[in-house]
C-alpha cells in the first residue's frame, strides 16, 4: 500500500514538473494529473473501505472472541464454583459424620466405664459382704489344727514307724476359738503351755494366725478350709483345720 501511493505521488509530481517547465505539456499534464487524482481518490476511497470493512470485520471477530473467553471464563467459573461447593458440601458432611461417630463412640466409651466402675463397686459390695458374712460365721465356732501329712506321708503313720518327730502331733495341735471379728483363743495340748488370745486377720481367701496362712472359701454359708505347709528343718509338714 506504501508503494502504490509513492507511486501516485512520484507521477503527480512529474506532471508538475513538466507543466511547469513545458507549457505545451500543460494540458496533457494536467489530464495526467486529474486521471492520477481521480484513480488515486478512487483507490484511497477504496482502500479506507476495505480498512474500514477489515477493521469492522477484527472489531468483530475480537468481540466474538472475547465474548467467547468471557462465556468460556464464566463457564469455567461456575464451574469451579460449583466443584468447590461441593467439595465443601461434602467435606462438610465428612467432618458431621466423623464427630457423630466421634460422639458416638465416646458416648459408648464412657457407657463401657461407666458399667466397668458399677460392676467393680458392685463387686467390692459383694467381697465386703462375702467377707463380712464369713467373719460373723466364724465367731463362737471351735476348729482343731492338726498335722495331716510329713513328706508327703500320713503323718501318724510316719510317727509310728519313727519317721516323725514323736512330738509332732503333741507339739503341733491346737483348739482354735473365734471369740469375735478379730481374736481367737488359742487352746495347746498338755499343762505345762498355757492357753493365750491373740488376733486374727480374714481376707478374700485367706486367715491369717501367727505365722499360718490358711486358705478358705465361703459359699452357702459355710467356711472350707484348705490344707497349707510349713518347713522345719528341712522337712515339710501339711496342716489341715477341721470343725471341731
Amino acid at each position: 500500500m506504501i508503494v502504490f501511493w509513492g507511486a501516485i505521488f512520484l507521477i503527480t509530481l512529474v506532471c508538475l514538473v513538466t507543466f511547469s517547465v513545458r507549457p505545451k505539456l500543460r494540458k496533457k499534464s494536467l489530464i495526467i494529473i486529474s486521471a492520477t487524482g481521480m484513480i488515486g481518490s478512487g483507490f484511497f476511497t477504496g482502500a479506507i473501505w476495505i480498512n474500514q470493512v477489515i477493521d469492522q470485520r477484527i472489531t468483530e471477530a475480537e468481540k466474538k472472541a472475547n465474548e467467547k473467553a468471557e462465556a468460556e471464563l464464566k463457564e469455567s467459573s461456575e464451574q469451579a464454583a460449583k466443584e468447590a461447593g461441593e467439595a465443601a458440601e461434602k467435606a462438610e458432611k465428612a467432618k458431621e459424620e466423623q464427630e457423630a461417630k466421634e460422639a458416638e463412640e465416646a458416648e459408648e466409651q464412657a457407657r463401657a466405664e461407666q458399667e466397668a466402675r458399677e460392676a467393680e463397686e458392685r463387686a467390692r459390695e459383694e467381697q465386703a459382704a462375702k467377707l463380712e458374712a464369713a467373719g460373723a460365721y466364724l465367731i463362737g465356732k471351735s476348729y482343731v489344727i492338726k498335722p495331716l501329712l510329713y513328706d508327703g506321708e500320713d503323718a501318724e503313720q510316719a510317727m509310728i514307724e519313727y519317721r516323725a518327730p514323736q512330738s509332732l502331733f503333741h507339739d503341733g495341735v491346737r483348739t482354735l476359738i473365734f471369740l469375735d471379728e478379730s481374736t481367737v483363743r488359742i487352746e495347746l495340748a498338755g499343762t505345762y503351755r498355757p492357753d493365750y488370745d491373740t488376733s486374727y486377720t480374714l481376707s478374700e481367701d485367706s486367715l491369717l494366725i501367727n505365722q499360718d496362712t490358711i486358705p478358705y472359701s465361703y459359699a452357702d454359708n459355710v467356711i472350707t478350709f484348705g490344707t497349707w505347709t510349713t518347713t522345719t528343718e528341712g522337712h515339710v509338714t501339711t496342716w489341715t483345720m477341721l470343725a471341731n
